[in-house]
Protein backbone atom coordinates (compact mmCIF):
# COMPACT_ATOMS: atom_id res chain seq x y z
CA UNK A 1 0.00 0.00 0.00
CA UNK A 2 2.95 2.34 0.83
CA UNK A 3 4.06 1.70 -2.30
CA UNK A 4 0.86 2.82 -4.03
CA UNK A 5 0.53 5.83 -2.27
CA UNK A 6 4.32 6.72 -2.88
CA UNK A 7 3.43 6.57 -6.28
CA UNK A 8 0.05 8.30 -6.53
CA UNK A 9 1.96 11.15 -4.03
CA UNK A 10 4.34 12.05 -7.38
CA UNK A 11 2.23 11.42 -9.68
CA UNK A 12 -0.54 13.61 -8.40
CA UNK A 13 1.40 16.28 -5.73
CA UNK A 14 -0.66 17.88 -3.02
CA UNK A 15 0.83 21.50 -4.20
CA UNK A 16 -0.78 21.48 -7.79
CA UNK A 17 -4.62 19.93 -6.10
CA UNK A 18 -4.34 22.64 -2.88
CA UNK A 19 -7.66 24.53 -3.63
CA UNK A 20 -9.61 21.13 -4.07
CA UNK A 21 -8.20 20.23 -0.63
CA UNK A 22 -8.57 22.91 1.20
CA UNK A 23 -12.47 22.41 -0.20
CA UNK A 24 -13.93 20.98 3.48
CA UNK A 25 -17.75 20.63 1.79
CA UNK A 26 -18.44 17.11 0.91
CA UNK A 27 -21.28 18.33 -0.86
CA UNK A 28 -19.02 19.90 -2.97
CA UNK A 29 -16.89 16.81 -3.79
CA UNK A 30 -19.84 15.13 -5.05
CA UNK A 31 -20.52 17.95 -7.70
CA UNK A 32 -16.81 17.67 -8.61
CA UNK A 33 -16.67 13.78 -8.85
CA UNK A 34 -20.29 14.16 -11.00
CA UNK A 35 -18.60 16.69 -13.21
CA UNK A 36 -15.66 14.41 -14.21
CA UNK A 37 -17.93 11.46 -15.02
CA UNK A 38 -19.90 13.68 -17.15
CA UNK A 39 -16.96 15.49 -18.83
CA UNK A 40 -15.58 11.61 -19.00
CA UNK A 41 -17.05 9.01 -18.51
CA UNK A 42 -20.57 9.54 -20.48
CA UNK A 43 -18.84 10.43 -23.23
CA UNK A 44 -18.74 6.70 -24.90
CA UNK A 45 -21.83 6.97 -26.68
CA UNK A 46 -24.47 4.07 -25.36
CA UNK A 47 -23.79 0.51 -26.69
CA UNK A 48 -20.20 1.62 -28.16
CA UNK A 49 -17.20 0.53 -27.10
CA UNK A 50 -14.61 2.27 -25.02
CA UNK A 51 -11.59 2.74 -26.85
CA UNK A 52 -7.88 1.89 -25.27
CA UNK A 53 -6.81 5.41 -24.67
CA UNK A 54 -10.64 5.59 -22.81
CA UNK A 55 -9.40 3.20 -20.68
CA UNK A 56 -5.92 4.59 -20.34
CA UNK A 57 -7.27 8.29 -19.10
CA UNK A 58 -10.14 6.72 -17.12
CA UNK A 59 -6.94 4.97 -14.55
CA UNK A 60 -5.39 8.23 -14.63
CA UNK A 61 -8.29 9.94 -13.61
CA UNK A 62 -9.57 7.24 -11.14
CA UNK A 63 -6.02 8.01 -9.57
CA UNK A 64 -5.84 11.30 -9.88
CA UNK A 65 -9.44 11.07 -7.60
CA UNK A 66 -8.17 8.94 -5.23
CA UNK A 67 -5.18 10.52 -4.79
CA UNK A 68 -7.23 13.74 -3.91
CA UNK A 69 -9.50 11.80 -1.88
CA UNK A 70 -6.35 11.13 0.49
CA UNK A 71 -5.02 14.37 0.75
CA UNK A 72 -8.46 15.45 1.44
CA UNK A 73 -8.91 12.82 4.05
CA UNK A 74 -5.43 13.82 5.74
CA UNK A 75 -6.44 17.17 5.97
CA UNK A 76 -9.83 16.43 7.69
CA UNK A 77 -7.77 14.52 10.16
CA UNK A 78 -5.01 16.71 10.76
CA UNK A 79 -7.69 19.09 11.88
CA UNK A 80 -9.85 17.16 14.19
CA UNK A 81 -7.35 15.24 15.75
Amino acid sequence: IKMIALALEAGFPASEHRGQIEEKDPDKWTLESFEVAKRFVYKTPEGGVPSEKYFTEGQRIVAQQVALAGYRLAELLNRTL
